[in-house]
């Protein structure tokens, strides 16, 4: 017997085929255990599913009502604008 460890290489699909899991559960797995190592016990010991530990990765906060108001008035037309201040009170007809 040799004193040096095997080279155990294995393709995602292959370990996908294994686990009886898809290849992106795979990749998801792999990519927890590179950014958040931390939260790897807490999904083998059932705490935490795979799709939560995920979400707590890369869960990046959309913009803010007040950014889509921005972004919706400065996409929309003079007109548009015009109707929207005399919607919401701010001009008269």
């Amino acid at each position: 017997m040799s004193d040096q460890p095997a080279n155990l290489q294995m393709t995602v699909k292959d370990a996908a085929r294994l686990m009886n899991v898809s290849e992106r559960s795979i990749y998801t797995a792999r990519k927890i255990t590179r950014l958040r190592p931390d939260l790897v016990s807490r999904i083998e010991s059932g705490e935490l599913s795979l799709n939560a530990a995920a979400k707590m990765i890369t869960n990046r906060a959309g913009p803010t009502t007040y950014e889509k108001l921005i972004q919706a008035w400065n996409a929309a037309s003079e007109d548009d604008q015009g109707r929207f201040l005399v919607a919401v009170g701010w001009r008269s007809k």
